[in-house]
C-alpha cells in the first residue's frame, strides 16, 4: 500500500473513531436512560449513581470506539446516504450484539411483561447509534474534505491515539460475546 492509501485510511479510521466518541457519548446516555424505564416498569427502583451512570457512558464510548474499526473497514460496501447506511449498519450491530445479548437475558429484565418494550427500546437504540455514528462520521468527511492537508493532521492524530486501544477494546468486545454470552446461549 502506498503512503497515500496509508494516510487516507488513517485519516478514514480517525473520522470513525472522532463520530464514535460522539456516539458512544450519546448512546450510553440513552442506554442509562432505557435501563431505568426498564427498572421502572419491573418495579426495581436503584437510584441513579453518578458512578453507575459514568460505567454505562463509558461502555457506550468503549463500544463504539471499538466497533468503528468495523464500520470504517466496511464503509464501502454500505449504502452512501448516511442515514440508508446508519440504519443498515444498526441493522447489522443488532443482530451480532443486541439478540444474543437479548437471548443472555442479563439479570432476568427481558422477561415478564416488560420484555417488548425493552426489547423494543433497546433494538431502537442499536439502529439509532447506527445512524448516529454514519451522521457524525459522514459530517467529518465533509469537514475534513474541505481542508484535507490541515483537517486531515486531526484525523491522524485520532488515529494514531486510538488504534490501539480500539483493536484491543474490539477483541475484549469479541471474546466477551463468545465466552459470556454466546456459549451460555448454548450451554
Amino acid at each position: 500500500m502506498k503512503t497515500a492509501g496509508i494516510r487516507a485510511l488513517g485519516i478514514k479510521l480517525g473520522i470513525g473513531f472522532i463520530a464514535a466518541l460522539g456516539t458512544g457519548l450519546l448512546t450510553g446516555i440513552l442506554l442509562r436512560v432505557i435501563m431505568r424505564v426498564v427498572a421502572l416498569l419491573i418495579d426495581r427502583l436503584p437510584g441513579f449513581s453518578f458512578g453507575g451512570t459514568m460505567f454505562v457512558i463509558f461502555t457506550g464510548v468503549v463500544f463504539f470506539l471499538a466497533n468503528s474499526l468495523i464500520f470504517t473497514l466496511i464503509n464501502n460496501w454500505l449504502p452512501k446516504w448516511w442515514l440508508p447506511k446508519g440504519l443498515l449498519y444498526g441493522s447489522i450491530n443488532l443482530l451480532v450484539y443486541g439478540i444474543p445479548l437479548f437471548l443472555f437475558n442479563p439479570e432476568g429484565a427481558l422477561f415478564g411483561p416488560q420484555a417488548p418494550l425493552a426489547i423494543a427500546m433497546f433494538s431502537l437504540l442499536f439502529l439509532a447509534s447506527g445512524a448516529t455514528l454514519a451522521l457524525g462520521a459522514n459530517r467529518l468527511e465533509v469537514w475534513v474534505r474541505h481542508n484535507e492537508a490541515k483537517r486531515g493532521v486531526y484525523m491522524l492524530v485520532s488515529f494514531f491515539l486510538f488504534i490501539v486501544p480500539a483493536i484491543l477494546l474490539l477483541g475484549t468486545i469479541v471474546v466477551d460475546m463468545v465466552r459470556k454470552t454466546i456459549l451460555s446461549i448454548w450451554l
